[in-house]
């Protein structure tokens, strides 16, 4: 009699554990969130991860046993890393179980393969919990293959996708205007520094005088042009020397204007011309062209350009 009251008991017992431990596990909301890797496109040396983040209220707390542990797992995949964070709050615990699985073996052709189960365990003291994280199928191909499928169009390799095309018509109306912007600067200071100079020098005396004997050549050559041209030249000598120039002034005119040295054979020329033309008979000599002229105001204005 006494042995049945002590089973009974102990009936009675395990049938109050089992119930409470069914409460306890069913007060025990759970909340999981799993981040799963894409399940195509892997070859040899991969890394997957797998992340499950846990939610357990207080005082279930995750068992450090039931943590799977870094190795070789088959012939195709090793644990890396089982890597757990845990932050406590008010009314539960937060859990982020990183796992890292690496790819070991490259198969002959696409094979399907399996991340594996992971049986994770919560107790709160009095009770425990079981919560299965299913495994992840997923496919790897080899580094290389004959082909890559029978269906037409997709067996060959295939080129590069060319790159998009970026229009450039705005560019280049942008680079075209900025283009223009500079060359008008350096062109404003290409006259600022050299513009006046260049206008300096054609003002100059025998370059006036020269472009001047241009234009006489333009029309029929008599006397009276000989004669205009004369007074153009005596112009251009009594400009350069800052005064009306006569022939006995001429050594002091080459002693200040050292420069016009190697015109003192065709100047001595020019003034005895002169005098014959304006002074004596007023007839032209043989020797006296418009083009002798012309050559000599060229002389003089090689030599004032360069002075400049």
């Amino acid at each position: 009699m006494r042995n049945r009251s002590l089973s009974a008991i102990r009936s009675l017992a395990v049938t109050l554990w089992l119930a409470s431990s069914v409460t306890a596990a069913d007060e025990a909301p759970l909340q999981i969130q799993i981040a799963d890797p894409r399940p195509y496109g892997y070859v040899v040396g991969d890394v997957l991860r797998r992340s499950i983040h846990v939610d357990a209220p207080r005082p279930w707390s995750i068992t450090s046993e039931s943590l799977p542990k870094a190795g070789r797992i088959d012939q195709w995949l090793e644990l890396r890393d089982a890597h757990l964070e845990t932050r406590a709050e008010v009314r539960n615990t937060t859990y982020d179980l990183t796992l890292t699985y690496q790819l070991l073996n490259s198969p002959e052709s696409l094979k399907i393969l399996a991340l594996p189960r992971v049986a994770l365990r919560f107790g709160n003291g009095a009770a425990s919990l079981a919560q299965d994280i299913p495994q992840l199928l997923f496919t790897a191909a080899p580094l290389s293959v004959s082909y890559a499928t029978a269906d037409p169009g997709l067996g060959d390799i295939r080129p590069d996708r060319p790159p998009l095309l970026i229009a450039t018509r705005p560019l280049v109306a942008r680079l075209t205007m900025y283009g223009g912007g500079i060359a008008a600067i350096l062109l404003y200071f290409a006259y600022v520094r050299f513009g006046a100079a260049l206008k300096a020098r054609g003002e100059l005396p025998f370059s006036k005088a020269y472009r001047a004997l241009g234009r006489l050549t333009q029309g029929s050559v008599d006397e009276d042009v000989i004669r205009t041209a004369l007074r153009r030249v005596h112009r251009a000598f009594d400009e350069t020397a800052g005064t009306t120039l006569f022939a006995e002034e001429m050594d002091a005119f080459f002693t200040s204007k050292s420069r016009f040295d190697k015109l003192r054979s065709p100047t001595e020329q020019f003034f005895r011309w002169s005098r014959r033309v304006f002074f004596e008979d007023g007839r032209l000599p043989e020797d006296l062209t418009l083009e002798a002229l012309i050559s000599l105001c060229k002389q003089g204005r090689d030599l004032e350009r360069r002075i400049t």
